[in-house]
């Protein structure tokens, strides 16, 4: 959202349509829906951000931890899922109570570390 001198704001929606069960369809487009969240964020800082789905906790509970598991991975280089989804727990209950939702978790925290080594490896002109 984009605060606007008349007092009116821009408003910034993204859909992800992929999710019919209780995981993604696809995880690479959910991870680039992950991206351009974040990209939006550091565009406008300050604005806030509304995550929802239709009981408001299956599939959002589940879009706020992967967020949170990739951000740790991205910037702090380390996660501990079962941590970062303990203290989620604190304040949303309902998200991920899955076994399949946990593993999915880890899966996606795998998936991009190995997404970070190939684009470290790539920079530094190596083969990983």
């Amino acid at each position: 959202m984009e605060h606007r001198s008349d007092g009116s704001r821009d408003l910034r929606v993204l859909h992800f349509e992929g999710w019919e069960g209780d995981l993604p369809a696809s995880t690479s487009e959910l991870l680039h829906l992950i991206d351009t969240l974040e990209s939006t964020r550091a565009h406008f800082t300050g604005s806030p951000v509304v995550i929802q789905c239709i009981d408001g906790s299956s599939k959002s509970g589940l879009f706020c931890a992967l967020c949170d598991v990739i951000s740790r991975v991205t910037h702090d280089k380390e996660v501990d899922v079962y941590l970062t989804i303990r203290e989620l727990h604190n304040v949303r209950p309902q998200a991920v109570t899955s076994v399949v939702q946990y593993r999915y978790c880890y899966e996606v925290a795998q998936r991009r570390v190995k997404n970070l080594i190939m684009q470290t490896s790539t920079a530094l002109g190596t083969n990983m």
